[in-house]
């Protein structure tokens, strides 16, 4: 106990923690902060502070003391959730178009970040994107809210609006709206083609350009939004065709061709970006920091009175 309750050892893991996170920060492509290292010094690090604690809260400290104890049990409650977004947490993104839908799990979830207890997260909803109101301002777009459907395994249907402001906590994950765009519909013979073209900001104006493969089809394409909900546009495409490009200038209705195959252009719909983030230590990190600071206003508020008192 006094071993592991040691001031001399808690000073140096700060220290060595503090100069390997230095080092990890100035040469990022180590991936130090990725080492099982530094989740032992961590550890080690948290048995310490443990011991530390307990120690402390058994000699029944009064006064500033009492400050101290708080401070450490904070700190103890940040660790803990830190701990378990780390383990059990996760994030990612989607692009998801209006009327499509996906599960609410990991396998589906693009570039997923989860830890070792949360590669296979599941929460169980699948989630559905069943419309967007978009609103043309001035030349500028303006996504005012979508609507999010969402049934868990036994088939009860919900919805709720979704919106840049307004995120949803659904089966542990936050689920938020990080970018809105436009998605031109194909009718491309035996298929329908919902073509994400992203969305490019230049500080204030932005514009839709993108690519897409299909098969040995190679087409770029530009879109410009116009009427009250942006849909009414035009699409420019250009199809590669034997090492050269065609152009095709088109409105909704409008048909083009690849390669002998006629595309239809049907509609224009809407996609959003979403990401998506798992953190059940979140109250935990919360709760931590709030005694990280009653405590340390507890211990040292009273040297402040009292240098105060002797000015």
């Amino acid at each position: 106990m006094n071993l592991l309750a040691n001031k001399n050892l808690a000073n140096g893991l700060v220290i060595v923690i503090t100069i390997y996170l230095t080092i990890a920060m100035l040469w990022p492509q180590n991936k130090m902060l990725d080492s099982p290292a530094l989740l032992g010094l961590g550890l080690l690090f948290f048995i310490n502070l443990s011991a530390c604690t307990l120690k402390l809260a058994l000699s029944k400290p009064k006064g500033r003391r009492l400050g101290l104890l708080i401070f450490h049990v904070g700190l103890i409650t940040l660790l803990t959730g830190m701990g378990l977004n780390h383990f059990w947490g996760g994030e990612g993104f989607r692009y998801l178009g209006v009327d499509q839908e996906i599960p609410l799990a990991a396998r589906e979830i693009r570039e997923w970040k989860g830890g070792f207890l949360a590669k296979d997260w599941d929460s169980g909803y699948t989630i559905k994107l069943t419309g967007a109101k978009v609103e043309m301002e001035k030349g500028k777009v303006h996504l005012r809210t979508a609507i999010l459907q969402y049934y868990d395994n036994k088939g009860q249907v919900a919805e709720t609006p979704i919106s840049f402001l307004s995120p949803l906590d659904l089966g542990g994950a936050r689920i938020r709206v990080r970018e809105r765009g436009f998605a031109p519909i194909l009718d491309w013979g035996m298929q329908i083609i919902h073509w994400t073209i992203p969305t490019q900001r230049h500080l204030t104006s932005e514009t839709y350009r993108g690519k897409m493969a299909l098969g040995e089809n190679n087409l770029s394409g530009e879109y410009f939004p116009a009427g009250q909900d942006g849909r009414k546009g035009k699409l420019v495409v250009k199809v590669q065709e034997k090492g050269s490009w065609k152009t095709f200038t088109l409105k909704p209705g409008d048909s083009f061709t690849v390669n002998g195959q006629k595309v239809i252009w049907q509609d224009t719909g809407y996609w959003l970006l979403l990401s998506f983030t798992v953190e059940p230590g979140l109250w935990w990190v919360v709760v931590g920091s709030l005694l990280l600071l009653g405590g340390n206003a507890y211990y040292y508020l009273p040297l402040l009175w009292k240098r105060g008192s002797n000015v």
